[in-house]
């Protein structure tokens, strides 16, 4: 029969017909099945369940499946009441839906002060479509542990502050009286500022705080979706000093509606070497698991000014938008294999009209190979110069057809290459 204990002893004895003896010994643990209830009520301090670190099978409907959140889980309750909802964490993501009537075997944790369910032993659906309790309304200052995993009703509140103020999604709510947070672990609503809404959601703990979490929009009555412009932040370049050998990276975050990530085919980088016309694509990818940073390659540059600009459109069906931004790099020349150094070599006066003294220092005897180039890598004039010294050279230069802006003198000696800066004014 049905016994009121943990553990059941069995002891087995039999005699035959001449008198022997056997004897068997064992024992079997009968597994608790609590309702919901008896799991979450409690009075203690902390406010711990009397089943932790227990593996017992109940029983409810699920209100809510959060595979899409930060938690991985999901909750169920097992009637419309305080202490009569739980979150369970699943590794496995369970394909459950909301109004699935389950059975489920797990253990019984506190994780930082949160009654919750964990390592799954067995979950079964026995009926589908089943009615959801109905939320129960409450005011914002009734959010506690005895509605923990329960789903409630907030009616006509209003936002003290948005996403932007409070960060990491969230967003407080205030009936006049007591404020309570409002999570976007399963949506993130873009709210208005003094809006008034009724909120529909389960009440969940963590980081220290009770919280409200919406399961979708129609959790929140009254809500008009605001479509916001994509926001692009945090631009950086690798190297910071870049020159004509590097491969620059440009990497950066890319936001839509706060914090919502964007799709990376919606996001592009054009670059070229005169401001304000982009040429050239770079390649665009997301960085990591975190949709929100991207990176985009530029190949090697002549030295000069790079000129690029970040696009990023959202997918607004209804009111599509796109942000814009732009910035530049200087890409300096670089020595390579050459022996010249920055002391090597001297331009003076630079800047100048066109005409100048170029000075080598310690220069391989023979050919000097003087090329002029604009910004974007042309040759624009070049001249043969000869040393006879195997010292010091120095020659007075003449351009004839460059124009007042930016050039690269590049010079050529032997195995040698170095790139000097000229400025025509």
């Amino acid at each position: 029969p049905a016994q009121d204990t943990d553990t059941v002893f069995v002891h087995i004895f039999a005699i035959d017909d001449e008198a022997g003896v056997s004897e068997y010994t064992d024992f079997y643990t009968i597994m608790p099945t609590p309702s919901l209830y008896e799991i979450q009520f409690t009075q203690a301090d902390p406010a711990n369940s009397p089943y932790e670190g227990m593996i017992v099978r109940t029983s409810g409907i699920v209100t809510a499946n959060d595979t899409t959140g930060v938690d991985d889980g999901f909750f169920f309750q097992d009637s419309a009441s305080a202490w009569n909802g739980i979150y369970v964490h699943d590794f496995n993501e369970n394909d459950l839906k909301r109004g699935d009537s389950i059975v489920i075997v797990a253990e019984v944790d506190e994780y930082f002060n949160l009654t919750e369910l964990k390592n799954i032993v067995s979950v079964n659906v026995i009926a589908t479509e089943k009615e959801i309790p109905a939320p129960i309304v409450i005011a914002p200052g009734d959010i506690a542990e005895p509605y923990e995993g329960v789903l409630v009703q907030l009616q006509d509140v209003t936002v003290s502050a948005t996403r932007d103020s409070v960060g990491f999604g969230q967003f407080k709510v205030t009936d006049g009286t007591d404020t309570v947070l409002v999570d976007d672990d399963m949506i993130r609503p873009d709210v208005v500022k003094d809006s008034v809404y009724t909120l529909t959601g389960i009440v969940h703990y963590s980081f220290g705080a009770y919280k409200l979490l919406p399961r979708d929009i129609a959790d929140i009555d009254g809500y008009i979706k605001v479509n916001m412009v994509p926001e692009i932040d945090n631009i950086t370049i690798s190297p910071a000093e870049p020159t004509e050998d590097d491969i620059v990276v440009l990497s950066f975050i890319v936001t839509d509606d706060g914090e919502e990530p964007i799709p990376a085919d919606s996001v592009s980088v054009m670059y070229g070497t005169v401001d304000g016309t982009y040429d050239m694509e770079a390649v665009t990818t997301i960085v990591g698991f975190d949709a929100t940073k991207f990176s985009a390659t530029i190949p090697q540059m002549a030295p000069g000014t790079v000129y690029y600009k970040i696009t990023a459109s959202d997918t607004d069906p209804e009111n599509p938008l796109t942000a814009e931004a732009e910035g530049n790099y200087d890409v300096d020349v670089a020595i390579g294999i050459s022996t010249y150094t920055a002391g090597n070599i001297d331009v003076f006066p630079n800047p100048n009209k066109g005409a100048f003294i170029l000075e080598i220092a310690n220069v391989v005897e023979g050919e000097i190979n003087l090329s002029v180039l604009d910004i974007q890598g042309r040759i624009l004039e070049s001249q043969v110069l000869y040393n006879a010294s195997g010292e010091t050279f120095r020659s007075n230069i003449v351009l004839q057809n460059a124009d007042k802006g930016l050039y690269i003198l590049r010079l050529e000696n032997g195995d040698n290459k170095f790139y000097k800066r000229l400025v025509i004014e």
